[in-house]
């Protein structure tokens, strides 16, 4: 499910855009259901962890970890920097996050089909880029990937057939920018 919500301003602008045309894309590649939300917030729970949350259609929050009834799950994770060189145009260095069951999004592969699944992303995102961003990095593994959260709680391993990774990308944005 392609969740949307009210919450369409600044660096939010570009990445529901970004968002809604990935997961137009990945529909098209992959098999299974995938989630995909947009900007993560870092909230505490209650014992105190910095867990990753995402708002939902309804603006309520829930946990952006993968929910093993999906073949995966993608969301963005924001730095805590926006930089200017102008104080018009922000860049901020963005993780879109994937989680996800490899065996369920390309099924009819022979092999673990991690570089496969990262690959598609990559693709996707330059064929969608227009000026909004550049592609960093590419990183994987849990510990790299939620660096900034609690992993003790991740319901999710990377052991196969589970896949964790995210492309970075430099993502360019007015502060001013609203969905029309």
């Amino acid at each position: 499910m392609n969740y949307t919500t009210s919450i369409d301003v600044g660096i939010d602008t570009v990445i529901n855009s970004i968002k809604n045309e990935l997961y137009t894309l990945l529909q098209d590649r992959w098999s299974g259901e995938i989630d995909a939300y947009g900007r993560v917030y870092k909230n505490v729970d209650g014992q105190g962890k910095i867990v990753p949350e995402v708002p939902l259609d309804n603006n309520e929050l829930t946990s952006a970890f993968y929910n093993d009834q999906k073949a995966g799950v993608y969301f963005f994770i924001d730095s805590d920097t926006q930089s200017t060189e102008d104080e018009i145009v922000y860049t901020n260095e963005v993780k879109v996050t994937f989680m996800v069951d490899l065996t369920r999004i390309l099924p009819d592969e022979p092999y673990r089909p991690d570089e496969l699944a990262r690959r598609d992303v990559v693709e996707f995102l330059r064929s969608i880029s227009d000026e909004r961003y550049g592609i960093v990095r590419v990183e994987k593994g849990i510990r790299s990937v939620f660096r900034d959260f609690d992993i003790d709680s991740i319901p999710f391993n990377d052991i196969s057939p589970n896949h964790v990774f995210s492309v970075v990308i430099d993502l360019n944005y007015y502060l001013t920018d609203k969905c029309s």
